[in-house]
């Protein structure tokens, strides 16, 4: 596999859906947690030892969550601990600039970013909606970092968290889906934490850029355009433990959706439809609801078979990354 230096990129995982349930007007009370969890540390004795296995649907396995604030480049301390409260989900990771990668400045953190979770097709059928009505939300702390519990049983589809950027740019980045298979008797289980730790937010500017680039694309591709305003997903391929962005890859559907992926230009303006550039870095256009993707390398190997789900919605932009260890 080629890891491309950042002559502009770095990112994390996989977007989510946008899933809901309920319908309405009505403004529920947001359950708010600050930056750090009470038990952030782990308490004596209930960690597994087990290093997180960065699996898509589970990295760590019944009753145990992985404790880490970030997906990539991996933690030496990202461990499996015990869950406290077998009816809530633990969502903590930080939050990212992902235009400060393209600017190969490295991860840069957002301090005081507020998060607002929301169920996925609550967050496909209408974002602001979703915005104003999560199903929690947190403030991250002064290194970009958030942790809460929330219970999510019964949230179909996924969980996402949604956020708005200081230019008004709505983010959407998905941070846990259901397990799978699902338990004995129990429909719209999740596990204990997090699936995806890395969220992030994008420019304004950097999506009118990345929207100029594929004004000569097909019809299809142009009907869907200007970026956020109508939708789509940016992500990048890298390399788990390094965090670097891979070359040579392909971004595949494995559900036959209408989905087009291009692939950035390392002029970091213009597109290709064939793989990525030392970049990394990719989009989405026009995917159908929760239509799958994984990785293809340059030499043909698809190292995760798992799928990672992919949605569009109006209104904002779906962030997210493939990781390859």
């Amino acid at each position: 596999m080629k890891v491309g230096k950042i002559s502009g990129v770095k990112l994390a995982w996989f977007l989510l859906l946008l899933g809901c349930g309920e319908s309405g007007s009505g403004r529920r009370p947001v359950p708010t947690a600050p930056a750090q969890h009470p038990g952030a540390s782990g308490a004596p004795g209930s960690k597994s030892g087990a290093p997180c296995r960065w699996a898509v649907h589970d990295p760590c396995g019944p009753g145990l969550y992985c404790r880490t604030y970030r997906d990539a480049p991996v933690s030496a301390d990202a461990v499996c601990f015990a869950a406290e409260d077998s009816e809530t989900t633990r969502l903590m990771g930080t939050v990212w600039d992902f235009t400060a990668l393209l600017a190969s400045r490295g991860y840069v953190p957002v301090a005081g970013a507020e998060l607002r979770f929301a169920a996925a097709l609550a967050a496909v059928s209408d974002v602001r909606w979703a915005w104003d009505n999560p199903l929690g939300a947190a403030m991250a702390d002064d290194a970009g970092r958030y942790d809460l519990e929330l219970p999510l049983t019964g949230t179909p589809l996924g969980v996402v968290a949604t956020i708005q950027t200081h230019d008004d740019t709505l983010t959407a980045n998905g941070v846990a889906i259901p397990l799978s298979p699902q338990p004995s008797g129990c429909a719209g289980c999740y596990g204990a934490g997090a699936n995806v730790h890395d969220t992030f937010v994008i420019s304004r500017d950097l999506l009118a850029r990345f929207s100029q680039g594929l004004g000569n694309d097909s019809e299809y591709v142009r009907a869907r355009l200007p970026l956020g305003e109508r939708g789509g997903a940016v992500g990048i391929v890298r390399e788990l433990t390094s965090g670097e962005p891979i070359a040579g890859a392909r971004v595949l559907s494995r559900t036959h959706g209408k989905g087009q992926v291009r692939y950035l230009n390392e002029d970091l303006a213009s597109f290709n439809p064939s793989a990525t550039t030392s970049t990394g870095v990719f989009v989405i256009i026009g995917p159908s609801l929760a239509e799958g993707f994984n990785v293809e390398l340059e030499d043909g190997s698809v190292p995760i078979q798992e799928t990672n789900p992919a949605g569009s919605t109006p209104g904002s932009i779906l962030l997210m990354a493939m990781n390859i260890p």
